[in-house]
């Protein structure tokens, strides 16, 4: 009898034990609700990014021993229309480039913030990207102000940037996103803009 009762002790004992592992479960689920930001989904936006009449600064442009052209400090404004107010506003950017040799690529890099319409905030952009031409002149070089005038027509070229972003400040304040901008000079002068951020 004795013995009976240890066995029906240690049995309920076990279902305590395991019934409290089972409910323990439940604890990472509501971890995870702890932080939205994990689970948060990316909202997705698209538009157009289009020249200003701010003036452009030039910056300084080098030529390597290597041949290659350094431009740094290259400034200018413009203006990201899109179909979500929370990318629309307008850019500016700060821009550093190395071109190449034979005037046919170069690569770009920088930083940019993007001040949202209607006070809603800011981001800031860090930013690479590269240059090259599709067909037409043989020199990418030319347009860039403070450098000889351009050739005629203008190059057609492709312009391709990727931007890491992150929300300093308002209702993006905190959050985080990847811009593309994607200008082809057969369309016209404006990048075409896609990209997400949650």
């Amino acid at each position: 009898m004795k013995r009976l009762k240890l066995i029906l002790l240690f049995i309920g004992v076990t279902m305590m034990f395991f019934g409290c592992q089972k409910d323990n479960a439940v604890d990472p689920i509501e971890g995870d609700q702890l932080n939205p930001q994990l689970k948060a989904e990316k909202i997705y936006f698209e538009g157009l990014c289009l020249p200003t009449l701010e003036p452009i600064e030039c910056g300084e442009s080098h030529e390597l021993p290597n041949g290659m052209v350094k431009v740094t400090g290259f400034q200018s404004v413009w203006q990201d229309v899109t179909n979500d107010p929370l990318t629309t506003g307008f850019t500016y950017w700060d821009e550093d480039m190395l071109f190449s040799k034979d005037r046919k690529s170069a690569k770009v890099w920088g930083k940019a913030t993007l001040v949202l319409d209607g006070d809603r905030g800011e981001w800031h952009f860090s930013m690479q990207g590269i240059w090259y031409i599709k067909e037409g002149s043989d020199d990418l070089l030319a347009p860039i102000c403070d450098l000889p005038p351009p050739p005629t027509p203008l190059p057609s070229s492709i312009i391709y940037a990727v931007c890491k972003a992150v929300g300093k400040s308002g209702e993006v304040k905190g959050m985080v996103g990847e811009w593309t901008y994607v200008m082809d000079t057969d369309a016209g002068f404006y990048y075409v803009i896609s990209g997400w951020y949650h």
